[in-house]
């Protein structure tokens, strides 16, 4: 600044110095440790399932085992799963959003979610990021 301000003599500054015994309450040990990284919802490049989105549909059908029985042929049954895609491109916090009417169904869907190889990360501002990503799984119920 351009102007000099005298304040109080060092002796009756309110600050006080550490002494041994609240050493530890000023450091905080979980300062140091790694906060959880922010999870982008939109970033400007979005995660890509590694082969595009024909890949990851052909994954599910060869993956995904249900049992139909009791419903109409021809039905559809529609679950929706969300995801974190980790910036190492991890799927990780896998929840349902939508439930397919049955626990089962939606046991299945993320079971098979889990098996899935690790994607193209998401991109944000340079660097690979995490992010939630919807996937909403369609199965059309078979005739008989």
């Amino acid at each position: 600044g351009t102007q000099n301000i005298i304040g109080p003599p060092a002796s009756e500054s309110p600050l006080t110095t550490p002494s041994s015994e609240n050493i530890g309450s000023i450091i905080d040990p979980k300062a140091t440790e790694e906060k959880e990284p922010f999870v982008y919802f939109s970033p400007q490049v979005m995660p890509e399932y590694p082969g595009g989105e024909n890949a990851m549909r052909r994954f599910l059908q060869r993956n995904l085992r249900f049992d139909f029985e009791g419903k109409e042929p021809g039905s559809r049954v529609i679950i929706k799963c969300r995801f974190v895609v980790d910036k190492k491109g991890n799927v990780t916090a896998i929840e349902i959003v939508q439930s397919g009417g049955r626990p089962e169904y939606d046991k299945e869907v993320s079971r098979v979610v889990t098996k899935m190889p690790a994607w193209k990360p998401g991109f944000q501002n340079g660097q690979n990021v995490a992010v939630y990503f919807t996937l909403p799984v369609v199965v059309e119920v078979p005739e008989q």
